[in-house]
């Protein structure tokens, strides 16, 4: 599995008190991720937060709004970002909950209520209705987005920008790689792309172009039988 393909679900803590809540939410999403067959990797705690430190981004930054969480997971569509709170209010255990999924910010407040004493499920329920949609749909719609992306750079002849995008997997995302592999002269690359296409897609349309570009000669010419000439051998030739 290209480790682009995966979604990555980072679960941050306020404090270790919110670990069961954390531990709830990541069993929910992933039964969720699993009956759509979605690969998903999820890390909690500190791990998260080294995370978002290599990319400049602190708890501090998080709570003072939202747009900075929205900016990083706009730019990073295939990763969540979920912060986890567990305080006591009025007597009662309460789990705030901040979430930043495809550049949008939505949080959520459980309250433990008579039959609970901690309000770990309502936790779970609420983030599994704001990331299924993400978690589901997400990953389908990024594709589409990248293999757009790439059709744009090969129409303005970019070819190496072409293989900086994501391999999202698809027969149009193989041809165009090995249409760029084969416009910047790398043959051995191009080969290696095509045999890879050639596995995952072997009767698609675009796997057939992608043959023709990598060998041109193996693809015969259409020839139109009934109007074809025959071959000259000589023998027409005035002696």
């Amino acid at each position: 599995m290209d480790p682009t393909q995966i979604l990555l679900v980072l679960l941050l803590l306020a404090d270790p008190s919110a670990q069961p809540a954390a531990d709830a939410v990541r069993v929910r999403l992933q039964d969720t991720a699993d009956s759509a067959k979605i690969p998903v990797r999820f890390v909690v705690g500190p791990e998260a937060m080294a995370q978002l430190k290599a990319a400049g981004i602190s708890d501090a930054d998080l709570l003072a709004g939202p747009s900075v969480g929205d900016a990083f997971t706009k730019a990073a569509p295939r990763t969540a970002v979920v912060r986890l709170e567990r305080r006591l209010s009025g007597g009662n255990v309460v789990v705030e909950s901040q979430v930043w999924v495809a550049g949008r910010h939505e949080s959520h407040v459980a309250i433990a209520d008579s039959k609970a004493t901690e309000p770990v499920e309502s936790t779970a329920r609420g983030l599994g209705q704001i990331l299924t949609p993400w978690l589901t749909d997400g990953a389908v719609q990024d594709t589409a987005m990248s293999d757009q992306a790439v059709a744009r750079l090969a129409d303005d002849l970019k070819w190496r920008e072409v293989l900086e995008t994501p391999a999202t997997g698809t027969p149009r995302n193989g041809y165009y790689r090995v249409l760029a592999l084969v416009r910047l002269k790398r043959q051995a690359e191009a080969e290696t792309s095509l045999t890879a296409l050639r596995a995952a897609h072997p009767n698609h349309v675009l796997t057939r172009a992608a043959e023709a570009l990598v060998h041109p000669a193996a693809t015969p010419a259409e020839v139109d039988i009934n109007n074809a000439k025959p071959a000259d051998d000589g023998g027409n030739v005035l002696r």
